[in-house]
This record gives structure tokens, sequence and C-alpha cells, in this order.
């Protein structure tokens, strides 16, 4: 019985870190979504935000900013949504390396080699684990026909 309660720890143990790991993923994922990167001009006359989902979601114009040419003001909007989808992107990073600290799970798949790397890694412990757990069934198998 000692292989069935080893076999059922290794389980429960691999269960536990899935569910920690989705429920972490599924918070992050929905503070994610309530983001809004924002910028302002320098005099506060023109305010912009935006989200992921909806790109710029918010722009708030004071009367006195569009006394300025349509070139210039447009310039300023272009620059301000830049400003708030670089404060986004901060804030998004800030979330995520709270969350997985120095393992970004994007970080996985930007890198091809360390992706397959990490997949064989995976793979081998699998294999590894299998393997262990055939010999040890064998072994058992063998006990009982004597």
């Amino acid at each position: 019985m000692e292989f069935d309660e080893t076999l059922r720890h290794g389980i429960d143990a691999n269960m536990r870190n899935a569910k920690g790991y989705f429920s972490k993923t599924l918070e992050v994922q929905e503070r994610l979504s309530g983001l809004v990167g924002r910028a302002a001009s320098d005099d506060g006359r023109i305010k912009v935000g935006c989200t992921g989902q909806g790109g710029l979601t918010e722009l708030e114009i004071d009367p006195r900013a569009m006394k300025v040419g349509s070139s210039e003001l447009a310039a300023t909007l272009l620059k301000l949504a830049r400003e708030a989808q670089n404060d986004l992107r901060r804030q998004s990073q800030e979330i995520v390396a709270e969350a997985y600290g120095d393992q970004d799970p994007a970080e996985m798949f930007r890198d091809r080699a360390k992706f397959a790397e990490s997949l064989k890694t995976m793979q081998d412990a699998f294999s590894g684990t299998m393997s262990e757990s055939l010999d040890s069934l064998n072994e058992l198998k063998r006990r009982m026909r004597m």
C-alpha cells in the first residue's frame, strides 16, 4: 500500500499546484481586465485613457486646448495615446510580476528554444515518473506471484 499512498500524494500535490496556478491566473486576468492606462498633457487640458480591450476609451479636451492648430492638437492626442498605452503596459507588467515573480508566463512563449527546452524537461520528468511507476507496478506483480 506504500506505493498507492505515494502515488496518491504525488497526484494530490500536482492537483493542488495546478489549482493554485489556475486560480492565480484567473485573478491576474480579472485585475488586468480592469486596468486603464492614463495620460494628460502638461497643462492638464487634454486627458486620455485606454484599456487593453477597447483601445482609447476616455478623452477629455478642455475647450481652451482647441485654440491651438489642428495639427498640434492631433500630435498631442497621438502622443498622449502612446503614453496611456505605455502606462497600461507598465501597470500590466507590475501585476504579472507581483503574481508570478520571475516566472512571467508570457516569457516562456517568446523564446521558442527555451519553450522547447521546458517542454522537453517536463516530458523527461513525466517519462521518468511513469517509468518508476511502471517499475513499481511490475515489482508489485512479481511479489504477488510468489
